[in-house]
């Protein structure tokens, strides 16, 4: 298969270009081209491809057992007091885990703004224990300033800073500054451990991903839930490198690092659970600190019986070494996060998934951008080489049988593997490539069907072309029919001595200008050309389309011809030529039509004795003159004038063949319509 330069420039170029538009518009945020504001519609449609993947996965995460989430509820506002709770209720629930022994580690998603009365009180039951508090704080946008931190600000994050103490500014994670309203300095001072609790939203509003990392100026500050999951594997805080796009934890610590797959923003795709509701160990904070109390007065007086008791070892058993998350879910709060499985998170149960993802090693890992970007530009480039060696309705199924399988891949990556490939650019920029290249294809192919129908418009008549679009392009040709038809042969008398005195550009001149008039004039009375024959013409009416008055619009054609003619010959009379007139014979009778050849070459045309007789009456004829047999005569004779002549003798032919010569047309009589007018209705 020969493939043009410019049809394979042109094949290539389509893939590049949609690919390159996809690898532009491929983005988080909207880009602005010339004032105009151009959503990212990948994006949207990433995102709706991850929100279904996840929603519908078959196989759903585990919950680490270790995991407990305490929710400050009603029922806790009931026992325990108004929202918020006053500081003392959470010294004695801090005093109680220390006092049973606990040594559960606690994650509180409450900012203590403002100095209280308790603070005292409170900040003693935290020392000691394996507690994390939030830090007030806000992500900053991609090209946001950072603004200059006070020294207590930089104190405080150093205190809780991770990872290594150099240079960090390449560490490319989300940067986040403070905000004013903050945990009060003494409890922050007492804690084990603090860190921000700022999420991540896309734009739509809803919450996929996290940083557990972020940047304040030249200090990482990790998150709530990360600096939490460090303490609960055991690992210090600066033992964490950035690799790539990978988090890597415990490398001097633990046997088998942590390895965190981030996004491209430094963000950690959350795992979240379907069911929460069922799925999380949920107590409320308030029974838990009543459950708690309770349990420590049974046990100091079990513990001077000398006895134990199955109830304390229960309650024990249910809150040793249990990572704690408590926060608030209280109707009308405004701690809510919509994600993708839950239009109203409570914004504590972000971190507790954060923590599960993390200590079950749940990750789900996203494509790097350099994949997908080649993707979009490789998938297009491969269709069009399909394009290129291929038809193109077949090429474009085998394009939607590609996106189809790549599309299932993707879905089977991330079911089977947690990998997420977002597929939304390598699918459009290939489905657009395909759609274009099919309509180039169909535009290609209408330009060489109007060029081809152009070209054989000045070799056959338009009954003739029809027909051959109807049936030429078939395997098979139709079979050879027996009709009634009028033959029209025409002859130019005297052009042999005419030829044999003028030179060939001169005659080429005149067989066209006699061509293009016989032409028209078949063309006006519904005629077929079967071909030019030197100085002849060989026409039929009555195939392929059937024609009532077929004798009568064959001998009309006759006289026009002779009439366009006269022009003809007068203008070469006066360039000081030979006197040319031509001769018309017309026959009615039955003849084999249709195509006649083999499968690589066939001609649609006309043979039988009618044929030969038409040629015989034509040479038989006067110049100028038209001639017609008996049939044709007794059908038309009501239209035309007729002059019976003596019988002809023709070659070939046993008998006398009875001839009319037509000298004009009839007066039509006024409402009744030619033959020509009933033709066209």
């Amino acid at each position: 298969m020969r493939i043009s330069i410019r049809n394979l420039s042109i094949t290539l170029a389509i893939p590049l270009i949609w690919g390159a538009v996809l690898v532009v518009l491929d983005r988080r945020e909207p880009l602005d081209v010339l004032g105009v504001r151009i959503p990212p519609v990948t994006e949207a449609l990433n995102h709706l491809n991850y929100d279904l993947l996840l929603r519908y996965r078959p196989l759903q995460p585990a919950v680490d057992s270790r995991l407990v989430f305490l929710a400050i509820d009603d029922k806790t506002l009931e026992r325990l007091g108004q929202d918020p709770l006053p500081r003392d209720a959470h010294a004695r629930f801090l005093r109680a885990l220390r006092a049973l022994d606990a040594q559960a580690v606690t994650v509180w998603d409450i900012l203590f703004v403002g100095p209280e009365k308790e603070d005292r009180e409170f900040s003693e039951s935290l020392q000691g224990q394996a507690v994390f508090l939030a830090i007030g704080s806000r992500l900053l946008a991609p090209r946001e300033d950072e603004k200059s931190l006070t020294v207590e600000q930089v104190e405080m994050l150093k205190r809780f800073r991770v990872g290594p103490i150099e240079d960090v500014k390449d560490w490319n994670v989300p940067r986040l500054e403070p905000i004013k309203a903050q945990s009060v300095p003494g409890l922050l001072g007492a804690a084990a451990g603090a860190g921000h609790i700022a999420k991540s939203v896309d734009l739509d509003s809803i919450c996929r991903r996290v940083p557990v990392v972020v940047r304040v100026g030249n200090i990482l500050v990790p998150s709530l839930s990360f600096m939490a999951a460090l303490h609960a594997m055991g690992v210090p805080p600066d033992d964490l490198t950035l690799r790539g796009r990978q988090l890597i934890v415990g490398v001097k610590t633990l046997e088998q690092p942590v390895r965190i797959s981030l996004d491209q923003d430094g963000c950690l795709l959350v795992n979240f659970l379907p069911d929460w509701a069922t799925a999380v160990d949920w107590r409320s904070y308030g029974a838990q600190l009543i459950t708690l109390e309770q349990t420590l007065k049974m046990k100091r007086l079990m513990d001077q019986l000398g006895e134990e008791d199955q109830d304390v070892q229960d309650v024990l058993d249910s809150v040793r070494g249990k990572v704690m998350v408590i926060g608030e879910v209280l109707p009308g709060g405004s701690d809510y996060v919509p994600t993708p499985l839950d239009p109203m998170l409570p914004g504590a149960l972000v971190h507790f998934n954060v923590l599960n993802t993390i200590l079950t090693g749940q990750f789900i890992t996203p494509a790097p951008v350099l994949l997908v970007r080649t993707l979009t530009l490789l998938l297009p480039i491969g269709l069009a080489g399909v394009f290129l060696v291929g038809r193109p309705l077949l090429s474009l199924l085998g394009a939607v049988l590609v996106l189809g399988s790549f599309f299932a891949g993707g879905v089977y990556l991330f079911w089977h593997g947690s990998y997420f490939l977002p597929v939304s650019a390598p699918m459009m920029s290939t489905a657009l490539t395909g759609v274009t290249l099919v309509a180039v294809a169909r535009m290609q192919a209408h330009k060489r069907a109007t060029t081809l129908a152009t070209v054989l418009s000045r070799f056959v008549s338009p009954t003739l072309l029809r027909e051959l679009e109807r049936f030429g392009s078939g395997k098979t040709l139709p079979g050879v029919q027996r009709l009634e038809i009028s033959i029209m042969f025409v002859d130019v008398a005297g052009f042999t001595s005419f030829s044999d005195r003028t030179e060939p550009e001169e005659i080429s001149n005149f067989l066209a200008e006699l061509y293009e008039v016989a032409s028209m004039v078949l063309d006006r009375n519904k005629g077929t050309l079967d071909k030019f024959l030197g100085d002849g013409i060989l026409a039929y009416f009555g195939a392929p389309d059937p024609l009532p008055n077929k004798e009568e619009l064959a001998i009309q054609a006759g006289l026009e011809l002779q009439q366009e003619f006269d022009g003809i010959r007068q203008k070469m009379v006066k360039r000081g030529g030979v006197e040319l007139r031509i001769r018309c014979g017309v026959t009615t009778g039955y003849a084999a039509v249709g195509y006649f050849g083999g499968h690589k070459h066939a001609a649609y045309t006309i043979v039988g004795r009618a044929v030969n007789l038409a040629s015989r009456v034509q040479s038989n004829a006067e110049p100028g003159a038209v001639l017609i047999d008996k049939r044709t005569a007794v059908r038309v004779e009501e239209v035309f004038e007729l002059e019976r002549l003596e019988p002809i003798v023709a070659k070939g032919i046993d008998k006398p063949v009875e001839v009319w010569k037509v000298l004009r047309r009839k007066p039509v009589p006024a409402g009744v319509s030619t033959g020509r007018e009933a033709a066209a209705r």
